[in-house]
């Protein structure tokens, strides 16, 4: 029942064509001069690459042929195979798990093949029958009873899961095309063909788009599929030892599966985090229902929070107020949502009274459903504002009132949410996908004692711009230290979340541009930070969710920082403002967003100064290892033989012995 289809490892055979076609055809290429380039190029070792090659040929992706030299020894050559005469077959050449060649089983259903360890326990063949996992869950449809659906309204919340993935603004990904994924690594347009030579099933994320538009998928678990069938692609291409093909990979189909799961816990919720119809969008009620309490995160005070699940002792919840985080809290520490504030002893900060007036709405509306229909649209005021607030704190997902508490029975025509900008930090991508913060205001951080979000920080200042309560500004030692150790957001906050223009609850909300320094004239300043500072507020898309537990996760989270330094940087990281509460403000932020740059500038000499001390390739233009004379030096022995022949030959200074 097993058969073998292919057994050369993709990466192998992608590096030995590298070596054959290095030339453009015109040298023969005999093993040991192939040993010597694949070796020079990618550190292969001898024994490794005589046992892929022999795979190679025998799987047809490397042609042989017997010559006669010219000293009448016979040797054998090796050249690139004939791509038009390949036949492709019924079924993959690749393991769908573990996308790697040998003895495999193939599907009755469908092109997928497997290795039988990659297999499950409970869907290994059944004598000579077998149904691959996929084709299984494609039709039991597990999600149906959770998710009840029709196609039309479940393929639009699958369209939202694409529009996410295309933010990534990965092109190789976005068209299943040969150049594009050829360039994605690295090689020339030529090399196009190896796409369709290595990679069976065509799948990319404008396919899914065009089948979610046109309502073609039945069920989550085909939408599940196809993004498997993308990550096996991947991972056949750019090879399992690689970065695209294990860690990109990996991270894509974390991502899937995670809005999967978010759709399979409440459709409701995820529509609703997408459209945004209104700014009190996440204070409707669903059906059913989801329970209300109070949940303490570790390090700060009881807040309250929808119920998503509740598995044992342990509840999924998503706090009310700010970005709405996610929390995994032990059932000891939530408790029932009547439980008086008195009880609770929580410090009322800005933060926490945004959340609790939230929840309050949500309890009203659950009561009397006809109030949906008076809500106002998103960012229109319904009413006249209330005259007790003061200054107001903008930040992203809610609002920050330094003077007021909520009124005990708000109504739906008095007040309205409103959509606010990130707090006051800048934001700058680094070479090791590390961000550094700058404070906006020392003044309110020394004002403000106490946390002001459930969500766990992690020893850095993101998180304060990620908190459910609008993070409190810490004390002046703290803004310090924080600003020293920020680190990088989340990737799915970063392509998720971005802002809405600030708007006015009872009081006023200042952007301010230093007027001492223009940033948009200052020729000597990084591209990436002119353009964080300079770039204008999107629109706020709060559909992904950050989430936190109150353990340590013993995870490890390499995908993240893969998606950052593959693709562009997120929205989030690009949207960086300095903002003023009160007046005072403007020297300090001034001086300290002064001192960054010069830090930037200083960091930037450095670099410099290193590059200065390095040699490079005369021929290629890589750091150079091989010095041949006064000014002349090479990264390899293949650098070094072109450019003698070419050009160095007649100018070498070097002494001849």
């Amino acid at each position: 029942m097993q058969s073998t289809r292919r057994v050369a490892i993709p990466l192998r055979v992608h590096q030995i064509w590298d070596a054959i076609g290095r030339f453009g055809g015109t040298q023969v290429m005999d093993f040991e001069k192939l040993v010597e380039v694949v070796t020079s190029m990618h550190k292969v070792p001898r024994d490794e690459l005589h046992h892929e090659l022999d795979h190679a040929i025998k799987d047809g992706l490397v042609t042989s042929e017997v010559v006669e030299t010219q000293k009448r020894e016979e040797t054998e050559i090796y050249r690139l195979p004939d791509h038009a005469k390949l036949d492709r077959g019924d079924h993959d050449w690749y393991c769908f798990q573990c996308h790697m060649g040998g003895p495999i089983v193939k599907c009755e259903d469908c092109p997928r093949v497997f290795h039988m360890d990659c297999l499950p326990d409970d869907r290994k063949p059944d004598k000579d029958l077998f149904v691959c996992p996929q084709c299984h869950i494609i039709a039991t449809k597990p999600s149906a009873e959770k998710v009840p659906l029709k196609p039309k309204p479940l393929n639009q919340l699958i369209e939202y899961i694409c529009e996410r993935f295309q933010t990534w603004n990965a092109e190789w990904m976005e068209k299943f095309d040969g150049a594009k994924w050829a360039a994605a690594c690295n090689r020339s347009e030529k090399d196009a063909w190896r796409l369709n030579v290595l990679v069976h099933r065509p799948m990319d994320l404008a396919t899914m788009q065009d089948k979610a538009t046109s309502a073609k998928y039945q069920s989550l678990e085909e939408f599940q599929v196809d993004c498997e069938t993308l990550v096996h692609a991947i991972g056949v291409y750019f090879g399992v030892e690689s970065l695209k093909g294990n860690q990109f990979g990996a991270a894509f189909l974390k991502e899937a599966m995670h809005d999967i799961q978010e759709i399979k816990l409440c459709h409701q919720c995820f529509r609703r985090s997408n459209e945004k119809d209104h700014d009190w969008w996440f204070a409707l009620p669903c059906t059913p229902p989801h329970d209300v309490v109070w949940a303490k995160q570790t390090g700060y005070p009881f807040w309250p929070a929808k119920v998503m699940k509740r598995e044992g002792n342990r509840y999924d919840v998503r706090y009310f107020g700010g970005n709405y985080e996610r929390g995994h809290i032990d059932a000891k520490h939530i408790l029932p949502i009547e439980t008086s504030l008195a009880k609770l002893k929580v410090r009322r900060t800005a933060g926490w009274n945004d959340a609790y007036e939230e929840m309050q709405k949500f309890q009203e509306i659950a009561k009397n459903p006809t109030l949906v229909n008076s809500l106002p649209p998103r960012g229109k005021n319904a009413g006249s504002a209330a005259a007790t607030t003061t200054a107001v704190v903008n930040k992203k997902g809610g609002s920050k009132r330094a003077a007021s508490t909520p009124t005990e029975e708000p109504t739906i025509t008095k007040r309205t949410r409103k959509s606010e900008p990130i707090p006051a930090t800048v934001t700058t991508p680094s070479t090791k996908a590390t961000s550094k913060k700058v404070p906006a205001s020392a003044k309110a951080a020394v004002k403000t004692k106490g946390k002001e979000s459930p969500a766990k920080t992690n020893g850095t200042s993101a998180a304060a711009a990620t908190a459910p309560s609008q993070i409190a500004k810490r004390k002046s030692t703290n803004t310090t230290s924080n600003a020293k150790s920020g680190a990088a957001p989340s990737r799915r906050e970063s392509t998720t979340n971005a802002t809405t223009p600030a708007s006015k609850r009872g009081g006023s909300a200042t952007k301010f541009t230093p007027a001492a320094y223009d940033i948009s004239t200052d020729e000597s300043l990084d591209p990436d930070l002119r353009s964080i500072l300079t770039e204008p507020e999107d629109e706020e898309s709060l559909g992904g969710d950050v989430s936190f537990s109150d353990e340590e996760s013993s995870e490890p989270t390499v995908s993240e920082d893969v998606v950052s330094s593959s693709c562009n940087e997120g929205s989030a990281t690009r949207n960086a403002y300095v903002q003023v509460s009160r007046p005072g403000t403007t020297e300090v932020n001034v001086e300290r967003l002064v001192g960054y740059i010069n830090q930037l500038k200083e960091q930037n000499k450095n670099e410099i100064e290193l590059n200065k001390k390095k040699q490079w390739c005369f021929n290629c233009g890589r750091e150079a290892i091989y010095h041949c004379c006064w000014n002349t030096a090479y990264c390899s022995i293949e650098c070094q033989q072109q450019h003698w022949g070419s050009e160095h030959k007649k100018n070498c200074r070097r002494k001849k012995i």
